[in-house]
């Protein structure tokens, strides 16, 4: 449809949830990976908010400035550690709910997501969530790590039947179940409910009811071990993500053996973080301009990559961008209208002096 000569103009049309977003989403990444015919080598896709242009639209040509405006300041943000990672979640996801692969008692999809803190594997969660439209239960095992605490006391007990687990999934049919920290659970009990989640798609609670998974994702998250050099090894072996948790002992190889996929998050470099500060610095102006009408841009990315890369050190991940930016941009963004009750703010050598 895209090669075509003419009319090829796509509309793609059907109820929120099924991966409308998810198919222009797999294109981007195909095109920056370079998978994709030589005409549409190099294409840009930029995505507008109809209802945030429509906005405030309200005399002639209100509408057209914001269309120039938004052209005017594209720029095109690459998501660290999620390009192939999600493609893949995607993929599974897809599969498994069109074409009905797993058992009819199956989840819809079990993975594991390993790599350190603030690679990307909570918010990529997030993004399947929204992408999908599902609802998402956050659970830390650090902090919930009593088959108690998840399917609620036996009767009789205080907090029966008011399990975080369960409750969850007596008010949703469809949704995914994060299991965060996995690698902290010590006990056997919560293995074995691992285990029944993903082996029969199906759990009980301590008062006697039945909940089916078939409609859930499962995800579990650790920062344990992801490299043959952690456990040991230093020939240079090449392992699976399979073989390296498996040779960490922390999960059981049954657990491992149910999960439709493994997916390993790599240390951020200097470079991915600068990538990340940017997609942040996205989400702050545009917060900025939605509710307090300040207008933030940048005249040279260039001169804004340098002084960013200078100021990221080691150690640093992607959840220290937003305190980067509050502490770069935020208090001198307050000194500046202060100052000259300026609205309209340009990131060049100036404002940071």
């Amino acid at each position: 449809m895209l090669l075509k000569i003419t009319k090829r103009n796509t509309l793609l049309i059907g109820p929120p949830g099924i991966g409308k977003t998810s198919l222009v989403k797999r294109l981007v990444i195909r095109i920056n990976s370079g998978e994709v015919p030589i005409k549409l080598a190099g294409t840009s896709i930029l995505r507008l908010d109809m209802a945030s242009l429509l906005a405030k639209t309200k005399y002639r040509g209100d509408f057209e400035r914001k269309i120039l405006d938004m052209l005017n300041e594209y720029r095109e943000i690459e998501k660290i550690n999620e390009g192939a990672n999600i493609d893949r979640v995607v993929n599974k996801i897809l599969i498994n709910s069109t074409f009905n692969w797993a058992p009819s008692n199956h989840c819809l999809c079990g993975l594991l997501f390993s790599g350190p803190t603030g690679t990307g594997k909570t918010h990529l969660v997030k993004e399947i969530a929204c992408e999908f439209n599902l609802k998402l239960l956050q659970i830390d095992l650090s902090e919930h790590s009593t088959v108690n605490k998840l399917l609620g006391a036996p009767p009789g007990y205080t907090g029966a039947g008011k399990g975080m687990l369960t409750e969850f999934l007596s008010a949703y049919q469809r949704g995914i179940l994060f299991f965060d920290e996995a690698e902290k659970v010590g006990d056997f009990q919560i293995i074995n409910l691992f285990l029944q989640m993903l082996d029969e798609g199906r759990i009980s609670s301590n008062d006697g009811q039945t909940f089916s998974l078939s409609s859930m994702i499962i995800i579990f998250a650790t920062n344990a071990v992801t490299s043959t050099k952690q456990l040991g090894y230093n020939n240079g072996e090449t392992m699976n993500p399979k073989q390296i948790l498996t040779g960490a002992r922390i999960f059981p190889k049954e657990m491992l053996n149910r999960l439709d996929d493994i997916l390993i998050f790599n240390h951020l470099e200097p470079g991915d973080m600068v990538n990340i500060f940017f997609r942040d610095l996205e989400i702050f102006a545009k917060n900025m301009q939605e509710n307090n009408r300040i207008r933030i841009r940048y005249a040279r990315k260039g001169f804004l990559e340098k002084y960013i890369s200078e100021r990221i050190t080691p150690g640093m991940n992607g959840r220290d961008m937003p305190r980067l930016i509050n502490g770069l941009i935020l208090d001198r963004l307050i000194e500046k209208i202060a100052s000259n009750s300026n609205y309209n703010i340009t990131l060049n050598e100036h404002f940071f002096k």
